[in-house]
Parts: C-alpha cells; structure tokens; sequence
C-alpha cells in the first residue's frame, strides 16, 4: 500500500510537471502552488472576510508570465483584438486545469472571483517580488516586466512548490533612473510599501489629453533591471492602452477637469 501511494504520487508528481511545461510553452513562465495550511493569517483573514471557505481547499495556485514570451505565444493565436492576453489567458488555464488536475474543484480567486485579491502583497510573500516605487512589484528574473494572470484554489493536494529569497534591487540602485523619468512626480521616493507610489498624482496625468504617458510608463521604461525582458513596443502600447481604458471607467474622479472660459 505504501509503494502504490508513493507510485500515485510521483505519476501526480510526473503529469503536474507536463501541465507546467505546457503553461511555460504558451507563455505562463511562472508557476507556483502553496498549500492552504501555509499561507499567512493576513492573508486568509482577508479571504476569510470575503466568504472564502477553505475548508476542502488543499492547494493555491498562481500563474504569471514574465518577459516577451507570452506576446510571442499570442502570434501563433487569432488574437482577439480587444482583449488578446485575457481572452488567451480564460482559454489557456482551464485547459491547464481540465488536462493536467484533472478531478480537482477549482475556486478562482484573481482576477474575476473576488471584490479584491491581494496578489502583489501575496507575490511578495510568495517571494516572487519586492515592492518598487512604480507601485508595481519587481521579479527577480524579469524586473517590472512581469504580470500575474490567475490565482485559484484547488481540492488537490498537491506538491508544494519553494519559496524563494532575493533582496530588492531598489535597495542598491543608485541613480534611482525612474524617479527621474516620470514627469508627473508620482515616483518621488523608495517604496517600502506598494502604498507609497502616488496614485492621486499619476492617474489624472494619464488622462490627459495627449498626455506623454497614455499608452507608456516612462518610469517602467526607465528601470535597469532585468532590461534584457522588457516588453516590445507593441505589447507595451497594448498594455497601457488598455489600462488607461480601466482607470477611465473605474476612477472617474481622476477624470481631467473640464474648465469654461
């Protein structure tokens, strides 16, 4: 009995790891699973005030991309032309979860599931990142060029996946290249907390009309770290193009002033 169990495992072990190169393969180079049992309180309080039962709940995992490969993944797709990295992102993972977990019931928790999901503050503790002035978290691998696409939770119990450890490369930066490339002062200081990035400032910049910023961060651009993963051009203007759209819609207090002469 105790050989078959340790055969059942390792063929989980085997077919997980299949599922991981195919999510890689279309772009979702980054992968991770914790045990429910392991995550910090913070963060199943703020589950648990959102009527999250873990009850039955073995494991959560997260998928990311970092780098170019996600946007290169997408020329070999029909893209869609609104929405192409969502769109690909909705048909992707269930496949990943209808092939490789298989049984499993699954609860998403980011990006749709949930009012809010604290991803980056999770990502931090994950170690995947630290916070960076951009209000963006920075991955050790690919810097600021770097996005989370799903987080759920599944009845699986599955292989835990290692923590990992790097220091901030904002510690050691010296000439601080993005807090002098963005030109509506939002990046004024080291974050130590993703709260720091001024919000207020950068977000009624970006709607202005013609403004420099509208479909770029010059500040991201900015970054010398991990330079060698930034994002084409194309899935730059993508990107910010797109939310610039979002913040229009969710924000509209940060909506530029209309004056009357």
């Amino acid at each position: 009995m105790g050989s078959g169990s340790k055969k059942g495992k390792g063929v989980m072990k085997e077919h997980l790891s299949q599922g991981v190169q195919f999510l890689s393969q279309n772009g979702y180079n980054l992968f991770s699973i914790t045990a429910s049992s392991s995550l910090p309180q913070d963060i199943l309080d703020d589950l648990a005030a959102q009527n999250i039962d873990f009850g039955k709940f073995s494991s959560l995992i997260t998928i990311g991309s970092g780098g170019r490969q996600l946007w290169k993944a997408l020329d070999n797709e029909n893209r869609d032309p609104i929405d192409p990295v969502n769109c690909f992102t909705e048909r992707i993972v269930p496949e990943f979860i209808k092939t490789y977990l298989k049984g499993s019931e699954i609860v998403p928790l980011f990006p749709k599931r949930l009012p809010r999901f604290p991803i980056q503050t999770f990502t931090h503790w994950l170690g995947w990142t630290h916070p960076t002035p951009l209000g963006k978290n920075i991955h050790k691998e690919f810097g600021v060029w770097h996005a989370y696409r799903s987080v759920f939770l599944a009845t699986l119990n599955l292989p835990e996946t290692s923590r990992q450890i790097f220091n901030s490369p904002c510690a050691t930066c010296e000439d601080k290249p993005c807090i002098k490339a963005c030109p509506s002062g939002a990046v004024s200081e080291i974050a130590e907390t993703l709260g720091d990035f001024n919000k207020k400032t950068c977000l009624p910049f970006r709607l202005e009309e013609n403004s420099i910023c509208q479909d770029r961060c010059l500040a991201r651009l900015a970054c010398p770290y991990a330079r060698e993963h930034k994002y084409t051009t194309e899935q730059i203007v993508h990107h910010y193009s797109y939310s610039r759209k979002v913040i229009q819609e969710r924000y509209p207090e940060y909506h530029p002033t209309e004056t009357t002469v």
